[in-house]
């Protein structure tokens, strides 16, 4: 289980303890937990977090634009003719391996139909809104059921680098999950869209 505990930095705004860079303040502000379906958005953060076993998620996002300029922008075809001499280099995250897998999964995702992707992400997505518990720490787990299915069904499809973790890793970033603690700026706004639509969130 992850402590998602909450600290407030000068300009007021409620983050988990875990944004505590300019870099992870901005993924959190930015993209963290919001909601896609974009094929192409899911398929480029499924890359990215195959890079991040035995790293902090800080080491990733430094590398990032040497990542994403590496790998042609995530484009998968242009992908499919990369070499890892291509690739390895200053300023990348130079593990043979990581960048096998992700080389593979150019390949995987170009078999798939358009919308395949997003669809079998958001098939895992949970039934009901969170309930944020007020008390003790707010605890998240590293993986769950869900995540076990769909790294299960991505590696059915030839994806490779994406177990339970990184797969529960990225069903919250494109915010299939929304593990937003209390008195974040994010669970704030979207407890009070879920309970404008009539839904209970909060527990004790």
């Amino acid at each position: 289980m992850k402590n998602y505990t909450v600290i407030y930095e000068p300009d007021s705004m409620g983050r988990p303890a875990w944004a505590s860079t300019p870099e992870l303040r901005r993924y959190y502000d930015e993209e963290w937990s919001v909601p896609t379906r974009d094929d192409r958005t899911i398929f480029a953060r499924l890359c990215l977090l195959c890079f991040q076993a035995g790293l902090t998620w800080q080491c990733v996002l430094e590398k990032r634009p040497t990542i994403t300029a590496k790998f042609r922008h995530f484009d998968p075809l242009q992908m499919l003719t990369l070499t890892l001499g291509q690739i390895m280099g200053a300023g990348m995250i130079n593990n043979p391996r990581k960048i096998a897998w992700v080389l593979q999964n150019a390949h995987a995702y170009t078999r798939l139909a358009p919308g395949e992707l997003g669809n079998m992400l958001w098939e895992h997505a949970p039934d009901a809104p969170p309930r944020r518990h007020l008390e003790g720490a707010y605890a998240v787990p590293a993986y769950t059921a869900a995540s076990a299915a769909l790294a299960q069904d991505l590696r059915e499809k030839g994806f490779r680098g994406v177990g339970p973790t990184n797969a529960y890793a990225l069903m919250q970033w494109c915010g299939v999950v929304d593990d937003n603690p209390p008195g974040s700026w994010r669970a704030l706004v979207a407890d009070k869209n879920t309970i404008s639509e009539g839904g209970l969130l909060l527990a004790n």
